[in-house]
């Protein structure tokens, strides 16, 4: 198990790492061509969305390790190796299930799951987040990013 002041530098060492790395990423995107079709995004604009993304939590990243108090109590090994093996676990019955059920169908139970893993036990909680979070992603793009998400083949929608 770690100590509080080893999590602490492992922390800074991780977020000034990934945030070199979004910020070389988002100097790599800016080389991509400009937008050809009207309305729709451009080649660039994925990978900035991913720039933006990776810069802005390895900053929170970084703030954490740099905030934190170092007398916080060590890790247990569910939180080093149980969460995200069974994490990727899921993730992976959720690649493979997306076809098949659709986005908005495959996505409820796989929110719900990763809550449940995470230590998430109120019910309303629950609810609301394993549903609320797959309807407002299926309306930023399909709405505005004008991007289909995978239907339901199972159903033949």
């Amino acid at each position: 198990m770690q100590s509080g002041t080893e999590m602490r530098s492992r922390h800074v060492i991780a977020g000034v790492v990934l945030l070199l790395f979004g910020l070389w990423y988002g100097y790599q995107t800016s080389m991509l061509p400009a937008r050809t079709l009207p309305h729709a995004p451009s080649p660039s604009f994925f990978p900035w969305v991913l720039t933006c993304a990776l810069v802005g939590l390895a900053a929170v990243l970084l703030v954490q390790g740099l905030t934190a108090p170092s007398d916080q109590p060590a890790s247990r090994p569910w939180d080093v190796l149980g969460y995200p093996a069974t994490a990727l676990g899921l993730f992976a019955v959720y690649v493979i299930a997306l076809p098949w059920l659709g986005f908005l169908v495959a996505s409820i139970p796989f929110f719900a799951s990763l809550m449940w893993i995470g230590r998430e036990r109120r019910p309303l909680w629950l609810v609301a987040a394993s549903i609320g979070i797959p309807a407002i992603l299926f309306g930023i793009f399909r709405h505005l990013f004008r991007i289909a998400l995978p239907p339901a083949a199972i159903w033949g929608w």
